[in-house]
Order: structure tokens, then sequence, then C-alpha cells
């Protein structure tokens, strides 16, 4: 039927700023993880402890959304 036809993009190849940008943000989101974990064992307060872990528990999400936005390739064609 119409209703089941899908319409996918063509992979997307990542140039090599796309991978020095991942490169950075993987940094950037393995330094949050860090210094949440170092705050909830230094500073034993509930507010830290929330706080670390809603810090540690984004890093996923935001992996994964800087993931499906790289590979928008109407995205990355408007920013250059």
């Amino acid at each position: 039927s119409v209703y089941s036809v899908e319409v996918q993009e063509p992979a997307a190849k990542f140039s090599g700023t796309d991978k020095i940008v991942g490169g950075i943000v993987a940094i950037l989101l393995a330094a949050v993880v860090a210094t949440s974990a170092a705050a909830m064992l230094e500073v034993h307060q509930i507010v830290v402890y929330v706080a670390g872990a809603v810090g540690i528990l984004n890093v996923p999400l935001v992996a994964e959304a800087q993931y499906r936005i790289g590979k928008q390739i109407g995205l990355r064609a408007a920013s250059q």
C-alpha cells in the first residue's frame, strides 16, 4: 500500500571535519562523566548526586543526537 513506502536517505559519508567535531564532542562528553563522577565522590550532598546523575544520564542522549544530526545530509550541506 501507499502507507508502507519508506523514504531512505543515502548513507552519509563523514568528512574529516565531521570526524574532528565528533571527536571533540566525545572528549567533552567524557569530561562531563569524569567531572560528575569526581564531584559525586568528593562532595557528599544530595544536590551533587542529583546533578551528577543528570549529567551522566544525559551523555548517551547527547551523543546519539549529535550522531543523528551529523548523518543528515541537508544540515551538513547548509552548514558548509
